[in-house]
């Protein structure tokens, strides 16, 4: 009984003396956990924070961080109670994956943190953007010697404009496609005289969420059949799909005759046509 009390006692001491060991103020290797300095939206260039309890150094070089299954340690940096990871490019719109993991002396892989970061452009939406290609052609004539009649303007200009836009965000997006045409010349507008020096040309704007996809503009509906073949026409539709957009249904209303201009709308307006 004394061997055993006294076995007990020494187990004790030893117990006692390996947890004074450990630094006062120090977290317990089993124990700590990270946390992310700023789980909310950010940009695609921002720096991503963690913060650190106090750990004893030999368990900080043996902590790695991945972005998306990729090791990107060997650009972290310590600042105090923190590591800090800057993208050495811009990440991508949408989530990322972070990693925080610790390697252990026997060859073990402990999983201190795992996060889901989403890189977005506002805090409103995960991607807006716009775009647009403009193209003018100024044209005055030197020389007025045997023109036929009617004489055009001595200066003449045109140009077009290509825009397009996204709007994003969750498991929506909105995309618009805008072709708009000018020219100082009225007659050589494609309605010709009297509809203005500017005009719209073809126009698409396309909404989906989830399996619901809704188009208004310039587009065809369903692929090429003994029905329709290459069949563009302005109007507007809306219908499901699947995940991997093999299969679709749709309902649509498109103008039989293509047409041009802003005054037409979105071509459902004359039921005879």
């Amino acid at each position: 009984m004394r061997k055993t009390q006294l076995a007990h006692a020494v187990w004790c001491a030893c117990a006692l003396q390996l947890v004074l060991t450990a630094a006062p103020g120090t977290a317990l290797a089993q124990e700590w956990q990270p946390q992310l300095a700023d789980a909310g939206a950010r940009k695609p260039v921002d720096p991503i924070r963690i913060n650190l309890p106090q750990l004893q150094a030999n368990v900080l070089q043996r902590l790695a961080l991945e972005l998306d299954d990729v090791d990107v340690t060997a650009t972290v940096v310590r600042q105090g109670n923190q590591i800090v990871f800057t993208p050495p490019q811009p990440l991508s719109f949408g989530d990322h994956q972070l990693r925080l993991v610790e390697h252990g002396a026997d060859g073990s892989i402990t999983e201190r943190g795992l996060w889901k970061i989403s890189v977005r452009k506002t805090a409103a939406f995960r991607e807006a953007s716009l775009q647009g290609n403009v193209t003018i052609n100024l044209v005055r004539r030197v020389a007025d010697k045997n023109l036929v009649s009617p004489v055009p303007d001595k200066s003449q200009a045109n140009g077009a404009a290509q825009l397009q836009g996204v709007i994003a965000d969750g498991n929506w997006k909105i995309t618009a496609q805008l072709d708009l045409i000018a020219n100082s010349q009225i007659t050589q507008m494609p309605r010709g005289a009297g509809h203005g020096h500017s005009d719209v040309g073809n126009f698409l704007f396309t909404g989906e969420t989830g399996p619901v996809i809704a188009k208004a503009g310039h587009h065809s509906v369903g692929p090429d059949s003994l029905i329709m073949q290459g069949f563009t026409r302005r109007g507007v539709s809306a219908g499901l799909q699947s995940n991997d957009k093999a299969h679709s249904a749709t309902a649509f209303s498109l103008r039989s005759q293509d047409v041009v201009g802003a005054q037409e709308g979105f071509g459902v307006g004359d039921s005879e046509n």
